[in-house]
């Protein structure tokens, strides 16, 4: 079978502010689903969110990762986050 998954990778600084970098994730997650090869997986960094925000799952963060992946459904968003 001749079948390749697009991988689509997001390297951000990570800031104190969540509000930031969210809309850094959403800022590339558009900007990666208008190119040719639109990726299938989006993978971001470990602590990309930020790792000074806490949040239960299913809760307000994972909504909104939710929503951007909605908005483009050929794909699923993967945000690596550490637990603590």
């Amino acid at each position: 079978m001749n079948r390749f998954l697009n991988v689509g990778i997001i390297q951000q600084k990570i800031i104190y502010d969540t509000t930031e970098n969210l809309k850094y994730i959403e800022e590339k997650v558009n900007a990666l689903m208008s190119g040719y090869h639109k990726p299938e997986l989006i993978v971001g960094v470990e602590g990309g969110i930020g790792y000074f925000t806490s949040q239960p799952i299913p809760g307000t963060i994972t909504n909104y990762l939710c929503n951007i992946a909605k908005k483009n459904t050929e794909f699923t968003l993967f945000q690596v986050q550490c637990m603590k």
